[in-house]
């Protein structure tokens, strides 16, 4: 087994399986055991599934950025590659930190969307 390709795993990935895992077993346990202790492990596992659950939808909002972000970023060199033409660095780097500008202000309002969706 390659276990390479397990530690490039990101921690919030790491964390879910976690919680699943937990989720798994806290399950698996209510099930064999009906007593006194099933009682804890079920209400563990009802408060898993929603703390899984908004992980889960950190993990996906978070690739969901990740991949506009690259998509901006390319976008954004394409960009200033069309419009420098022959013009000197010193106003490629303006256009490009007015659009890195422009594009920090979008992702702090992604971000703030997604604070509020996670509350």
């Amino acid at each position: 087994m390659d276990y390479s390709k397990l530690r490039q795993f990101h921690w919030l990935t790491w964390i879910v399986i976690g919680l699943l895992v937990l989720l798994i077993v806290s399950l698996a346990i209510t099930v064999v055991f009906t007593l006194d202790s099933g009682i804890m492990v079920g209400s563990l596992a009802g408060t898993l599934w929603y703390v899984f659950l908004l992980a889960f939808i950190w993990i996906v909002a978070c690739m969901i950025g990740g991949g506009v972000k690259a998509w901006l970023e390319k976008y954004l060199d394409a960009l200033v590659k069309q419009r420098m033409g022959d013009e000197d660095s010193g106003a490629e780097l303006a256009i490009l930190n007015e659009n890195i500008r422009h594009m920090e202000d979008k992702l702090d309002r992604i971000e703030d969307v997604l604070v509020k969706v996670s509350e």
